[in-house]
């Protein structure tokens, strides 16, 4: 062996020993806090928040937003009223249909539920994903495509807190993703 190998091999043994004493930073959390007011871009008024739309990406009033506004002290009535409309149709509807997909779900497994590694941007309704950090299988909803941002938004039922919920993750997290092998398969034919 020359000198190089020897010296490679030395390094690479070291650091296989420190691997284990690594600690990877918490990735941010997944879901996103619902009470967060959000300021209107521009020079707008800083004083009166608005609540975001996750699938749409602007307020529920339909302005622009450029970031949340913690310091807030009111709401848009506006996008209190259309939120609160919305947040009615998510409990009367689509939280009965969730309680009932999520319940199926471990049934699915014996009919074969394919359980891959991939990047957030590749969730798509009906999936199903983990992640470091936030042990909660999350059963994706609804998803927003927005190719330009850096993060996706999702709408996903949260089975033990039994609840819907929006999270915005990073589109290059890695997530343990388990989507049905039928549904797998038919997105391979399509390529």
């Amino acid at each position: 062996m020359c000198v190089i190998c020897t010296r490679l091999g030395a390094a690479l043994e070291r650091f296989y020993h420190t691997v284990g004493e690594l600690m990877l930073p918490a990735g941010e959390p997944c879901h996103v806090d619902e009470d967060v007011l959000w300021a209107a871009s521009g020079r707008g008024n800083l004083v009166t928040g608005h609540r975001r739309d996750a699938l749409v990406g602007t307020s529920w009033c339909g302005q622009q937003l450029s970031g949340p506004n913690p310091d807030a002290c009111n709401e848009c009535a506006a996008c209190r009223r259309i939120w609160q409309e919305a947040e009615v149709a998510r409990q009367t509807y689509t939280l009965p249909q969730a309680r009932e997909y999520a319940r199926r779900w471990d049934q699915r497994h014996e009919d074969g539920l394919g359980a891959f590694d991939d990047r957030a941007g590749a969730l798509r309704p009906g999936d199903a994903y983990t992640l470091s950090g936030c042990a909660e299988t999350h059963h994706v909803i609804a998803r927003a495509d927005r190719t330009r941002t850096s993060h996706t938004d999702l709408i996903v039922y949260l089975a033990t807190e039994d609840r819907i919920t929006d999270v915005r993750i990073h589109r290059h997290r890695l997530v343990t993703l388990q989507r049905p092998s039928h549904a797998r398969d038919t997105l391979l034919q399509l390529l």
